[in-house]
């Protein structure tokens, strides 16, 4: 599934929906893999590409499970 880069509103929060991610008003970085609750990648790399997509360096490991490259969950 493409994700969808979001950007915090007003208050810094993050609200977002299935496949989409961004960085909080923290500075954060997290996701919402499809059908699963967000997930923040705290103790990873994540790199920015010049199109604004991301890349986590680690698999996620949350309810659900596979890879964010590039802007594209890949599940497994």
């Amino acid at each position: 599934m493409n994700g969808k880069r979001i950007y915090p509103d007003k208050r810094g929060s993050l609200p977002l929906l299935d496949g989409e991610y961004g960085r909080n008003g923290a500075g954060v970085w997290c996701g919402k893999p499809p059908g699963h609750r967000m997930v923040c990648f705290f103790d990873t790399d994540v790199t920015e590409h010049e199109d604004k997509t991301i890349t986590v360096a680690r698999k996620i490991e949350s309810a659900w499970r596979g890879r964010l490259t590039k802007g594209e969950w890949i599940p497994g």
